[in-house]
């Protein structure tokens, strides 16, 4: 009798380490290799990897920017470590402070051009979102490649260069429920030979922001922007 119950629990146990067996055997599915994107920043005066650059970087891309939506840049940029939106000056005029430092000490680049400012707030980020491809935001002092303003960091935004097609047109639009305001755009793109070219045209109007305790006095705004870009590359440049 007690050879019958030896001989019932000993199939269960081979049962199980073939389960285990299976279960942590390497199968076709689980071994794919998955290569990630490269992503490459400029905003340290030269092209690097961003896990291979030296200070604390966070790249915002096109596919975020399309995720997050909002109708500007400070929007995109609340999530981001170390950095402040300041709003406060005037209405849709954001500014951002980066690790504590006031807004004068970080410095907003273009395409790698300075956002120029005269007066005691700082550089407001008025581009329009869907006219950008990627955002590096560089935290620290870069006091040694950009002078004195850029002593809490630098924040580098890169336009969406031009279509390969001769046209390429693109229109959007959002909804924002908190202002009961909106935001659209259209955009022409294109390459002929070695000229391209790009026009944009969007706007953005918000009303008084809601908030837990009612309507946000003059917190409104309407925004307009436009952008012509056009260009010449040859073989080397």
């Amino acid at each position: 009798m007690r050879g019958s119950k030896s001989t019932k629990k000993h199939p269960a146990g081979l049962c199980g380490l073939a389960i285990l067996a299976a279960m942590t055997a390497p199968s076709g599915a689980s071994a794919q290799q998955v290569d990630l994107e490269t992503i490459v920043v400029t905003a340290n005066r030269r092209e690097t990897e961003a896990r291979s650059a030296p200070t604390a970087t966070t790249v915002i891309t096109r596919k975020d920017i399309e995720r997050k939506g909002g109708s500007s840049v400070g929007e995109l940029l609340r999530d981001v470590p170390g950095v402040t939106v300041d709003d406060g000056s005037f209405p849709g005029m954001k500014r951002i402070r980066i690790r504590g430092e006031d807004a004068r000490r970080g410095m907003v680049m273009i395409d790698g051009q300075e956002i120029t400012d005269h007066s005691t707030y700082g550089p407001p980020i008025l581009i329009d979102p869907a006219l950008i491809e990627r955002i590096e935001v560089v935290r620290g002092p870069l006091s040694v490649l950009y002078g004195s303003k850029a002593i809490g960091g630098v924040v580098n935004i890169i336009t969406r260069r031009p279509a390969q097609r001769p046209l390429e047109l693109t229109f959007g639009g959002g909804y924002d429920s908190a202002t009961r305001g909106y935001n659209t755009f259209s955009m022409a793109t294109g390459t002929h030979g070695k000229f391209n070219y790009r026009i944009f045209l969007g706007r953005s109007e918000d009303n008084n922001r809601q908030t837990p305790t009612g309507r946000l006095p003059n917190s409104s705004f309407d925004s307009k922007s436009a952008n012509i870009r056009l260009g010449y590359e040859d073989d080397t440049h």
